[in-house]
């Protein structure tokens, strides 16, 4: 399996057969080719600029993936003239994957840039077909681009994420009942103080009360005493 990845600027048109200048014609959607059967691809121009002479000879492959990442798994011809032929057959290779419905064919043409891209030759897609009978599997990077993700996310990275703020979110909980009691128990403590406070003066003010009124009726009884 001859694994390429490409990154396609012009995700507007990808799969489109109406603004695409190679006007793919098979396969289509509605397609199910089997693997190592004849599957026909064919095509003709749109009338769109550029035309198909200027296109020129095309690497035609078979590949899989999403908008911005396509892994062409097998090369149907690696130089054919779009300009000079409207067809041709290939027998796809059913080791190279497994059954889906993510297929497409891609041009890319060896010899016209992308007008709006120059870095990058001029691509073309066909819509995505279904391939069935495959035998082989799909390892993690080809799954991950027919998921539509060039990289797929580690699972442990997004749990430790979550769970951050959910531990600081606990630990702030915790302080703040910690914090709660405290203030709780410190108002508790002040209320018994205040209350043995009050309770001592009382007691205080009653025995200076007693003490006084025994003392005048001592004074009195003196008093009539003497004067007896």
């Amino acid at each position: 399996m001859r694994a390429n990845t490409a990154l396609f600027f012009a995700a507007a048109s990808f799969f489109s057969q109406v603004a695409a200048t190679i006007y793919v014609t098979q396969p289509v959607a509605s397609t199910t080719c089997q693997a190592g059967a004849p599957c026909m691809v064919a095509w003709n121009d749109d009338g769109n600029a550029p035309p198909l002479a200027t296109i020129g000879a095309c690497d035609i492959e078979l590949c899989i993936g999403d908008v911005t990442t396509q892994i062409c798994l097998q090369d149907i011809t690696p130089s054919l003239d779009v300009s000079q032929n409207a067809q041709i057959p290939f027998n796809p290779d059913a080791t190279i994957g497994g059954n889906s419905n993510d297929y497409f064919i891609k041009f890319i043409s060896q010899v016209y840039k992308d007008p709006t891209n120059p870095t990058f030759p001029y691509t073309s897609f066909s819509a995505k077909f279904t391939l069935a009978g495959m035998t082989g599997t799909f390892n993690a990077t080809v799954s991950a681009a027919i998921a539509g993700a060039s990289v797929a996310p580690a699972a442990t990275s997004v749990s430790a994420v979550a769970a951050t703020p959910a531990a600081a979110t606990a630990s702030a909980g915790t302080m703040t009942k910690a914090a709660s009691s405290t203030v709780a128990a410190t108002a508790t403590a002040k209320a018994t103080t205040s209350a043995a406070k009050s309770s001592s003066t009382s007691g205080a003010v009653n025995v200076s009360s007693s003490m006084s009124i025994v003392s005048l009726v001592a004074v009195i009884m003196s008093a009539a005493f003497m004067g007896l």
